[in-house]
């Protein structure tokens, strides 16, 4: 059902934004639609969800899209027996729409929609994923000791984090990442400038943590609007950086920046990996669960083929390796 007391619950959300959506429409070559199930009525429930589609007409979340933008009102009631019959009225209405459209890799829900029965009892699939919120009021001090210590050794090396100078400059420190863990944010200098024309620096807000010698040594992009959750979309630190602390004077300033530009609390958007969760979870948020919807096509098929080949390697890993020669790994959030 639907939590209207969910600890990620918001009357509006950035996401839904006409900028945020024309970005992704335009940096994907997708489109996005507004769906409305109203069948009582302007008096009645009512389900609004901004859904994504791909050339072929498929559904589809975007990527570094944290989840779908979905809002449920119910009617005037506190019974939780008609709450769920509206939710259950109104959701088969949405799977009805999905199926006929079909699906392409994985949906995220909100972490506010927890009932999603219908979707299964389709034939859809629920994979468990998480995220870690971090509420307002927040200080640095409420992190992990080793945290703040490396927070603070960059405020003292001299490193000055701050609205990018230049979109350029954020490219670097993006591909630092990239080449760290082998993928590809798909972002440019170009592409980054857009996403300010369409949302202004206020909503799309890039922050870079620039080196004494003004060299980008860490970056990162955020979306957020007034009175809403600040979401965590693309993060990056040259290799050079990772142990000065850049990339916690980093994530530091923007959480106070933030909250004090009128955020509600900062989504990190993702804490399904497992190199990367403990270096989210250490600024003492929330973890949080939310629903990944998946139809059936490849790329389900891929993942647990990958899922299966991945257990294998770790099975014999542990077979193989003793305890004592396992190392700890740094990890640095980016």
């Amino acid at each position: 059902m639907y939590e209207p007391n969910h600890p990620v619950i918001q009357g509006h959300s950035i996401l839904a934004d006409a900028g945020w959506r024309e970005f992704n429409e335009r940096l994907w070559n997708i489109t996005s639609e507004e769906l409305t199930y109203t069948p009582r009525g302007e008096n009645g429930p009512s389900l609004e969800v901004i859904a994504y589609k791909d050339k072929s007409g498929r559904f589809v979340l975007p990527s570094m899209h944290p989840n779908w933008h979905m809002q449920f009102q119910h009617t005037n009631t506190t019974s939780s027996a008609r709450i769920y019959r509206q939710w259950d009225e109104l959701s088969k209405l949405m799977v009805d729409d999905m199926v006929a459209t079909g699906t392409h890799g994985r949906i995220a829900f909100p972490a506010e929609i927890t009932d999603v029965r219908n979707w299964l009892w389709t034939g859809f699939r629920s994979h468990p994923l998480y995220t870690i919120m971090i509420t307002f009021p927040y200080s640095v001090e409420d992190a992990e000791s080793t945290t703040r210590r490396r927070y603070k050794k960059s405020v003292n090396a001299g490193f000055q984090v701050q609205p990018a100078k230049d979109t350029a400059d954020v490219i670097p420190c993006l591909m630092g990442t990239e080449k760290r863990k082998k993928f590809d944010h798909c972002l440019t200098a170009e592409s980054l400038q857009m996403g300010l024309d369409l949302m202004g620096p206020d909503k799309f807000r890039l922050y870079v943590a620039y080196a004494p010698d003004g060299e980008p040594a860490s970056a990162r992009l955020v979306i957020m609007e007034e009175g809403g959750i600040c979401y965590d979309i693309a993060a990056g630190t040259q290799e050079k950086y990772l142990t000065v602390g850049a990339t916690q004077h980093t994530i530091g300033h923007v959480l106070m920046d933030v909250q004090q530009a009128g955020a509600t609390a900062f989504n990190f958007s993702c804490a399904n990996i497992e190199s990367v969760s403990p270096a989210k979870l250490c600024w003492g948020g929330q973890l949080v669960p939310l629903h990944g919807i998946e139809g059936f096509d490849y790329l389900p098929v891929r993942r647990t083929v990958g899922s299966f080949v991945r257990l294998m390697r770790n099975r014999s890993r542990n077979k193989h390796n003793s305890p004592e020669s396992h190392q700890p790994e740094t990890v640095t959030n980016s």
